[in-house]
């Protein structure tokens, strides 16, 4: 998963300004090569192609002033990388403000090389989300449930927001059964399940094989949908408020699915989080979890609920 980024030129380069273009897309692609990938080189005012997921501006001149016609014609987000280090150069700071007023767009002007790295993961994640990803839940009955007076005043139970999330970010969200998945898991055999975890490395203190056996299990008949349906990046369950389908929490296979097959997980069939972590996840490749964090101060409501 690569960002696609169209380099283009500023009009009117000298010769020495064209070998310096030139240069400093090689040195672009050699030190982002894991990130994107660098399309042939175009003057501003030509046509940027479909595929390109940014313009990328490896060199800012002064004739970027008098090329207002052309520059609006860009259609794409615009990152700037002038400087021999692979970031903004110090004193493009008057260009860079000139595209961000002129364009209307959002022009990136990354000082480091690692914000640089986040902004072409999140551009390549936009583009494979928008190509119908797809992303699993598991859940039976939406709200209802052990805690159903909390959980049902969530809005991402509601059809609406499935269907404004699919429509924003492109993406496919498929529903399963959950209380039909752990009917699947119990008919997995011990053998399967003990030669699946052969070589986990698990803490399994005070944890009897029994109870480690059925989160095993949970996690194969959940390998066996991802499976049947194919290229999935995210899957969850209405896990706690559907509790009473299943002989063990889901914890420990999620993170089997995370571990062992690169597949992001979320609880409570909670798909706004689902998304959202698969964002922050591809553009930032650093651990993360979901938890308990508030959107506004509750004070004593939320202690007695914890």
């Amino acid at each position: 998963m690569k960002a696609i980024l169209q380099p283009m030129a500023m009009p009117d380069q000298n010769d020495r300004e064209k070998q310096e273009f030139l240069a400093q897309i090689e040195n672009l692609r050699a030190m982002y090569a894991d990130e994107a990938e660098f399309l042939d080189p175009i003057l501003t005012g030509e046509s940027v192609s479909s595929d390109a997921d940014a313009v990328v501006f490896p060199q800012l001149i002064g004739t970027a002033f008098g090329a207002k016609n052309e520059l609006n014609q860009i259609k794409i987000p615009i990152i700037v990388l002038t400087s021999q280090f692979g970031t903004v150069e110090m004193w493009d700071w008057e260009i860079v403000s000139f595209l961000r007023e002129e364009t209307g767009l959002t022009v990136f002007s990354p000082y480091k090389v690692e914000l640089a790295q986040v902004i072409m993961r999140a551009l390549a994640a936009k583009r494979d989300m928008r190509k119908g990803m797809r992303f699993l839940m598991f859940q039976d009955s939406p709200g209802e449930g052990m805690q159903s007076g909390i959980f049902k005043r969530f809005y991402w139970w509601e059809s609406e927001c499935t269907d404004l999330i699919e429509k924003l970010f492109g993406i496919n969200i498929i529903y399963r059964s959950y209380k039909e998945l752990n009917a699947n898991a119990q008919k997995i055999s011990d053998e399967r399940a003990d030669n699946e975890s052969s070589d986990w490395d698990i803490p399994c203190e005070d944890v009897s094989p029994e109870r480690f056996r059925k989160a095993v299990k949970l996690y194969l008949a959940i390998k066996d949908v991802l499976a049947e349906i194919g290229d999935v990046q995210g899957v969850g369950a209405n896990c706690l408020n559907e509790s009473f389908n299943s002989e063990t929490t889901p914890c420990l296979a999620w993170d089997a699915v995370f571990e062992r097959d690169n597949i992001l997980w979320v609880c409570e069939g909670d798909t706004v989080t689902l998304v959202s972590k698969f964002i922050v996840y591809s553009a930032l490749k650093q651990p993360l979890m979901m938890t308990n964090i508030y959107p506004f101060l509750v004070g004593m409501a939320a202690l007695k609920h914890e």
